[in-house]
């Protein structure tokens, strides 16, 4: 088994990785809210319309107004080939200071969005797609992040019922670069960093001025409880040719090998000239681009930005109209960072109905470190008698309906519990289970970060090996009941030995994201010393089945 797994442990290293370290010290986004209602702060609204009706521009209006406090004007830059919409017509539908500029031409989404920006009299502008339906509150949890929040230039809203794939740091709550789908901006750094790159007509000019705002210095911020609705299905396929001549021009200008992607343009459509031409205007921008360029990435696989995507792209969020309540129970030994962490991913947590158990063994620091987090539900227990005993005081503290359990060195996205619980309801299931990433490191905060455990599930597979890790999953509290406690006499693999008695009681529903971040060693001693552990405990868990036969 281990020289099995050491083989593994090399043929990962050619997987996709991202190299990038988790803090311990993230942004609270319950705290920065109520930091924002002491201010009385508006926005600007701009919009690019393409060719759309004034029966989507009427659908977009009236979301919109359900944000009407927070908007002090809202600008309207028009791009349409045609005349479907006109200026009263938009201004009967708008119930607030409305500017509508209709260009000769359609000049491209960052050109026209620029106007819209430049032509905006409040300090942050919020810019959003004509099919994006903002949702109630949104725009103040967008302007609770960009006015409480230091150097902060960009401000993204979370997709529904889909969220965009890309990987986004939970702790931080930093993505790798933000989608103008849905954008809260700092109308003067916005300004400062040249505005969007108008050499690009469509698709990338977002991702661009977030490799330009990272490189001078300013953060960019995903906001998982700031909400549209936005189904990117529905957008005109014929739009997407422009991808491929975006990727082109970037893969130019930022210096990266681009003669796959020309090639790429030429079979979708491209013409030679127009390839040519916007080879010279990636070759001009270079200068510009020299700064960004550690910050820019092209997958070698596909059109994407990013080494590796948050996989899940089409699992949706369903909505949990009864509040059924989830019980965490955190273990955790000697490390206060970690502690301190796991709990800032629990605060963002998109599911509010969650109480903490944090169990300590032998150590006691988790009472100073819980009274950090004053918005949350947490109560604290300790134990000298072990892990696996933390995790049955856990359970006999647990009030909730559900449970979901935690190690301090694991890291949650933000709506983990609310994705597994709402999938748990609508379907019916007492063991609901997602995917994972895993964290190559040795001290837990530095390390490269890779695909992890993605599976359906196999119940005589996971007799013999685990690919659910703890955190991954949330079990009814009555499933608990009826497999029993965890066996103390495991110090390791005893969470399989759970699972796998759950698993001869019921089947397990897969929810096909990526929801949490678990932690193995990086280094090889570090791995060896473990997995000869592991296999240890493998042994006693097995041989539990020649017993029970």
């Amino acid at each position: 088994t281990t020289i099995n797994k050491i083989y593994e442990h090399k043929a990962e290293k050619l997987s996709p990785q991202l190299y990038t370290s988790f803090t311990t010290e993230g942004i609270s986004l319950k705290r920065t809210t109520n930091k924002y209602r002491n201010f009385n702060i508006k926005v600007s609204v701009v919009t690019v319309l393409y060719n759309n009706t004034l029966q989507e521009l009427n659908s977009f209006t009236k979301h919109l107004q359900k944000n009407a406090n927070c908007i002090s004007e809202v600008i309207i830059v028009d791009n349409s080939d045609t005349h479907l919409i006109k200026s009263n017509d938009i201004k009967k539908l708008i119930k607030t200071n409305v500017t509508y500029i209709k260009n000769n031409k359609n000049l491209g989404f960052g050109k026209a969005a620029n106007i819209g920006i430049r032509q905006a009299k409040s300090k942050y502008v919020l810019l959003i797609n004509p099919d994006a339906f903002i949702k109630e509150g949104a725009v103040e949890q967008l302007l609770s992040i960009m006015a409480t929040e230091e150097k902060v230039s960009i401000v993204e809203a979370a997709h529904t019922p889909y969220e965009h794939p890309k990987f986004y740091n939970p702790i931080t709550l930093e993505p790798l670069w933000a989608s103008a789908c849905c954008l809260l901006l700092d109308r003067d750094i916005f300004l400062e960093l040249g505005g969007f790159d108008e050499n690009i007509f469509l698709y990338g000019e977002d991702v661009d001025l977030s490799w330009r705002a990272k490189a001078a210095g300013y953060k960019i911020i995903y906001h998982p409880m700031a909400r549209i609705r936005h189904d990117s299905l529905a957008e005109r396929p014929h739009l997407h040719r422009n991808n491929c001549i975006s990727n082109f021009y970037l893969r130019v200008k930022y210096k990266h090998p681009w003669v796959q992607v020309a090639l790429l343009c030429l079979y979708r459509g491209a013409s030679p000239a127009r390839l040519a031409h916007t080879y010279f205007k990636g070759l001009k921008a270079r200068k510009s681009s020299h700064n960004a360029r550690k910050y820019a990435y092209f997958s070698s696989t596909s059109l994407g930005y990013e080494p590796l995507i948050r996989r899940g792209k089409n699992v949706p969020i369903m909505p949990v109209k009864q509040q059924v309540a989830v019980s965490i129970i955190l273990r955790t030994h000697n490390r206060p960072h970690l502690l301190q962490r796991a709990l800032s991913c629990i605060e963002n947590q998109t599911y509010d109905k969650v109480e903490v158990i944090i169990v300590e063994d032998k150590t006691n620091f988790a009472p100073e470190v819980a009274s950090k987090f004053k918005s949350s539900n947490i109560k604290v227990f300790h134990t000298d008698k072990g892990r696996t005993n933390a995790l049955n005081i856990g359970i006999s503290n647990a009030s909730g309906d559900y449970i979901l359990f935690l190690d301090d060195d694991d890291i949650l996205f933000a709506d983990c519990i609310e994705l597994l619980l709402s999938h748990a309801i609508h379907h019916d299931y007492q063991f609901v289970y997602g995917g994972t990433l895993k964290f190559e490191s040795d001290d837990k905060i530095s390390g490269i970060l890779k695909y992890g455990y993605f599976e359906e599930f196999n119940r005589d597979r996971i007799m013999i090996e685990n690919y659910i890790p703890m955190g991954s999953f949330i079990i009814s509290k009555d499933l608990v009941q009826e497999i029993g406690p965890f066996d103390e006499s495991l110090e390791y693999l005893e969470d399989w030995d759970f699972i796998r008695r759950a698993a001869k009681k019921t089947d397990f529903l897969f929810v096909p994201k990526d929801i949490m971040i678990y932690c193995v060693p990086k280094s090889k001693k570090l791995f060896l010393e473990r997995q000869q552990k592991l296999d240890e405990a493998y042994n006693k868990v097995v041989s539990k089945d020649k017993t029970s036969s």
